[in-house]
């Protein structure tokens, strides 16, 4: 088919709003005046809006729905995994970074992996962050008491929950794992060896019991006594000292410029680092007037993210350059931009480099919560087990962690910033192309939460870019392969939600990819 026809054709096609993947739900974007939560789960969302409605702030919110996570989505975050905090403080202004992820056990003499570590592998679980940084940031900015945060997760652990068709999938898909552990065989599959039905009724009474000593006794309740020697007891590289030591850092934050905005994540996040300078590039072209419907502008996207990845590659591997070197000064950005705008095709490889990785995103689940109190408080909080369900190693009703992720594992938090003031808080645990794509969608396109998080992604951080099945990307693709490249088809798994703000107004949305839920708290 002639390009200019395919062109008209596109053209046509995506005037209208882009249809859904089949299996999508349809997801609004949530509007308040002064407080919105959103969450991977609905119990979690309602969770941390009733705490917001009792008067509790962001950090509190973000505690009770941490616990009901741990609960809810097993596949997902825990108890027995690593945390990550953006956390704006509205009284003094300033933004603080919070690190909880899992540590590696010191006697593995293990390095942090720069692959997918092996799944049911007691060796490499590593020290459990969450509960330490659940606590510590409670400690230094928390307002209601500790122990009224666990309620919700309490009664939920007791009465039941509903088990969610996508927890059920992650069940049977990860079978093999979950069967090797008895806890995680009793817990997961029923007498006949089926997995949890989606829709049933499941409590975790053991979970229930291990929360509500943590309501009363803090993290000692976790990282001394009973529960730590069952941990040790069963991850056999895991030291009694280890858990005892373990301590959350504050880290740098590091805030890239793009346009009027400040984009500010975790300095020491090379996937947040990889997008901040891909934005440093693409700010040196007008987006909004070519569109995110055009092949011209996802060229210079998916280009300026291999440079992007190709020079935080190469820094990560000769281990030079600060962070705020590492995103590349003026000159360097101007020179790349040069060379992308002096081109009409794809940037060929040897103009690149290496660094991209290679395919879809490996499997990794995690979780993302971005909330926002009538303080003006703001957070994006990132919890993971490394890979789906972790371990499958399971104590005390709750599971344990794969080990630390690796260095380069895609999951981002993000805060913008516009005139020294929180714009966004996104997040996704998937890949940074998932939080890429969102923000062109929110900053350059103008599109509010809820149809900036249901367009079919275009995974530009990927060789080769991966398209997600949609009406928008059908038509994409034969531009794209016009210009040079070769693409994949695959799912998505983002898990994106974001909070817009703006003057007396929030606007929420979940992605429709996941069960997730954004709510209004005022």
């Amino acid at each position: 088919m002639p390009l200019l026809l395919v062109l008209l054709l596109f053209t046509a096609a995506t005037l209208a709003e882009p249809a859904p993947t089949p299996g999508w739900r349809p997801v609004p974007t949530a509007q308040a005046e002064r407080a919105l939560v959103v969450t991977a789960h609905p119990d979690a969302s309602r969770a941390a809006q009733r705490i917001l409605q009792d008067g509790g702030n962001a950090v509190d919110a973000m505690i009770a729905a941490q616990m009901v996570l741990a609960l809810v989505e097993p596949q997902s975050s825990g108890l027995g995994g690593g945390s990550w905090l953006l956390y704006w403080e509205q009284d003094p202004g300033r933004l603080v970074a919070m690190d909880g992820r899992t540590s590696t056990p010191r006697s593995t003499g293990l390095a942090l992996p720069d692959k997918q570590p092996g799944f049911g592998d007691a060796h490499l679980v590593g020290t459990p962050g969450t509960i330490q940084l659940m606590w510590q940031a409670h400690q230094r900015f928390g307002s209601l008491p500790w122990r009224v945060l666990f309620t919700p997760a309490i009664r939920l652990a007791l009465e039941g929950f509903t088990v969610s068709p996508r927890l059920s999938r992650h069940i049977a898909r990860e079978r093999e794992l979950l069967l090797r552990d008895a806890g995680s065989r009793t817990y997961f599959f029923d007498e006949q060896g089926a997995p949890l039905a989606a829709g049933s009724l499941h409590t975790n009474p053991l979970l229930a019991a291990l929360l509500t000593r943590l309501s009363v006794e803090g993290p000692d309740a976790f990282y001394r006594g009973k529960t730590a020697r069952l941990m040790v007891d069963k991850a056999s590289r895991l030291a009694l000292a280890e858990l005892e030591q373990y301590r959350v850092f504050e880290q740098p934050v590091l805030c890239a410029p793009y346009r009027q905005y400040q984009v500010c994540g975790l300095a020491q996040h090379p996937d947040a680092l990889a997008l901040g300078r891909t934005l440093g590039i693409l700010s040196h072209f007008e987006l909004s007037q070519l569109g995110p419907n055009s092949p011209t502008a996802w060229r210079l996207i998916i280009d300026a993210s291999r440079l992007a990845h190709s020079a935080i590659f190469h820094s990560l591997t000769d281990h030079e350059g600060r962070p705020e070197d590492v995103l590349g000064d003026k000159q360097t950005l101007a020179r790349q931009a040069a060379l992308l705008a002096e081109r009409r095709q794809i940037l060929p490889a040897d103009q690149v480099g290496t660094g991209q990785p290679a395919g879809a995103p490996w499997q990794q689940d995690a979780s993302q919560v971005s909330i926002v109190d009538a303080q003006g408080n703001a957070l994006s909080l990132g919890s993971t087990l490394t890979t789906p369900f972790g371990s499958g190693i399971m104590v005390q009703g709750l599971l344990l962690n794969s080990g630390p992720a690796s260095r380069r594992s895609p999951m981002t938090s993000l805060l913008v910033l516009r005139q020294q003031h929180p714009l966004l808080v996104i997040g996704s645990p998937g890949d940074s192309g998932h939080v890429l794509h969102a923000l062109l969608n929110l900053l350059d396109w103008g599109m509010e939460p809820g149809e900036a998080l249901r367009q079919p992604h275009v995974l530009a951080s990927h060789a080769p870019p991966v398209l997600e099945p949609g009406a928008r990307n059908q038509a994409l693709g034969p531009l794209l392969e016009a210009l040079g490249y070769r693409l994949r088809e695959d799912g998505s798994d983002s898990g994106l939600n974001a909070i817009l703000l703006q003057a007396g107004h929030l606007a929420g949305a979940a992605d429709p990819r996941w069960e997730g839920l954004a709510l209004a708290a005022d």
